[in-house]
């Protein structure tokens, strides 16, 4: 399997694992008694704001690396420095999974992403890709 095979799946890997995070945590706010049996609408925070965009550029980011445009790549490195910045913003006892499968898929989206930023800045055939 080539480089550029990996390198594709990890991006489809990373947009699964976040769908199923995404997916998880409305199940979680649901069995939980979230705002779908209350009458009340739920306080948003201008992190919880924050997060959302920065998880939709994110996708928009990993079509761009899918694809090799330089745009991409950038974008996906000012997001992951944009991300560890969103971590400070939020209060200290948000910072813990509400359960196992969050704690698991959250990591594994971590270790993907690094592994994706090497492969983008240190392998010659993915490197090059990204220059022309």
């Amino acid at each position: 399997m080539d480089k550029e095979t990996i390198f594709k799946r990890l991006i489809l890997a990373i947009s699964i694992l976040m769908l199923a995070l995404f997916i998880g945590a409305a199940v979680n706010e649901i069995m939980n008694g979230g705002p779908l049996e209350e009458d009340s609408v739920p306080a948003v925070a201008t992190a919880d704001i924050v997060s959302l965009v920065l998880l939709l550029v994110l996708l928009a980011s990993l079509k761009l690396l899918h694809a090799f445009k330089p745009l991409g790549r950038q974008l996906f490195v000012a997001l992951t420095v944009g991300g560890f910045a969103l971590y400070f913003m939020y209060p200290l006892e948000q910072h813990h999974p509400n359960n196992f499968f969050e704690l698991v898929v959250s990591q594994a989206i971590l270790m993907l992403e690094g592994m994706l930023l090497a492969m983008m800045y240190l392998t010659d055939d993915i490197s090059r890709r990204f220059e022309g």
